[in-house]
């Protein structure tokens, strides 16, 4: 990993470790052990990370090159297996970015005892009502359990998550720019974007770099929130 990576893993990652750990000790001084549902949780996080920096990697092969070849004729070249790990990559992206809000339900279900089943298909509706969440609460959940408090982003990243998961992998189309580096011969490269709404696209790579800002964000915000619930 570069130093830059490592930089940017460090900022996103720590302040939602040091806010686990004082949920967990917190859990503990009221008899519940949630140390395995906190390591899941960061799990979550670090898999959405991983697979965001290898999208990053794989851009490097997975977009088209156009080159004059002969008589002038513009010639392109695709790494067509390298494009489809690209759409391997960016579903499991989606995957892994969207489970971190049910890692967070499970981590909340064990923090409080509350004991609903791993497997319940209505942890959101239990744990709204076990918690009182509401509109107006301030437990650190609702905007992640309660639908009218999502963010813009959160609905559209699980709407990506279940298009790619239910119905069919999602468009990357490209765009082309050219490219002059060093004494290499001039070039068209492609550019890779993804349909992060119907008929409007966003270039791949700040996609994936905004969707990690945004999930680490609102995780740390939210677990430090609850945090000072539970000491209430």
């Amino acid at each position: 990993m570069s130093r830059v990576s490592a930089e940017r893993y460090s900022s996103l990652i720590d302040p939602v470790l040091t806010a686990i750990d004082g949920i967990i000790a917190a859990a503990e001084r009221r008899g519940s052990d949630a140390r395995a549902a906190g390591e899941f949780l960061e799990f979550k996080l670090y898999a959405t990370l991983h697979i965001g920096d290898q999208i990053r990697n794989q851009l490097q092969t997975a977009t088209s090159v156009a080159e004059a070849g002969v008589d002038g004729v513009i010639e392109v070249s695709l790494d067509r297996a390298a494009r489809f790990a690209l759409y391997v990559l960016v579903d499991g992206f989606l995957f892994e970015s969207v489970s971190i809000r049910d890692a967070l339900l499970q981590f909340v279900n064990m923090v409080f005892g509350l004991r609903i089943s791993e497997d319940d298909r209505d942890i959101l509706k239990k744990l709204k009502q076990g918690l009182q969440i509401t509109r107006d609460g301030n437990t650190g959940l609702e905007e992640w359990i309660d639908q009218s408090r999502y963010p813009s982003w959160l609905t559209k990243l699980i709407r990506l998550r279940n298009i790619t998961t239910h119905r069919h992998p999602l468009r990357l189309p490209e765009q082309f720019q050219w490219r002059e580096e060093g004494n290499g011969p001039p070039s068209w490269r492609g550019l890779v974007a993804i349909e992060s709404v119907a008929e409007n696209y966003e270039q791949l790579e700040s996609f994936i770099e905004r969707t990690e800002q945004e999930v680490a964000g609102l995780l740390r915000m939210s677990l430090n929130q609850l945090g000072a619930f539970l000491v209430k």
